[in-house]
């Protein structure tokens, strides 16, 4: 990525990771190095680096683990991140599937409360509540509200370990 010392006001240019050469307005660059106008530009012309917003609205919602599952990253044509992460409600008295897997994940409890069961282990979670899973962990959460959902953020990493 570009980076500044300071605003200049010359324009500059500079290869990305996927070997397109990118310019850029340095005066537009502040301290940090971002682009304040939230623009960079290809050498082709096409705009890069703009926001990008999934609309709630538009979102497509699926039926996994037991509850609805937004999935959010990586995110196609878009940010092809490391990681994967997903928006999941479930709803009140419903619990998600018990079950396991190579990656490692955590949850971010952001609305409502559960129990949380992590082989052997309960424990009551609540908004503001982080759980960490580490690979091959059977877990699932249970939603013990009989009127609110439960809502969370899951993020993944990793994977294809050896139980």
């Amino acid at each position: 990525m570009a980076t500044t010392t300071g605003p200049s006001d010359c324009d500059g240019q500079y290869a990305r990771d996927d070997g397109q050469a990118t310019t850029f307005n340095a005066a537009a660059v502040n301290e940090t190095g971002r682009d304040i106008e939230g623009i960079l530009t290809r050498a082709n012309g096409k705009e890069i680096g703009t926001m990008h917003v999934q609309a709630a609205s538009e979102a497509k919602i699926t039926d996994e683990y037991g509850g609805d599952f937004r999935r959010l990253f990586p995110w196609a044509n878009t940010a092809q991140t490391p990681w994967g992460s997903a928006w999941m409600v479930i709803k009140p008295g419903a619990s998600s599937l018990p079950h396991n897997h190579d990656e490692q994940e955590t949850f971010i409890i952001l609305k409502g409360t559960g129990r949380m069961s992590v082989n052997d282990e309960t424990r009551h979670v609540g908004k503001g509540d982080v759980i960490y899973l580490p690979p091959f962990s059977q877990h699932s959460l249970l939603n013990t509200s009989q009127s609110e959902d439960l809502e969370l953020l899951c993020i993944w990493w990793d994977g294809e370990a050896k139980p």
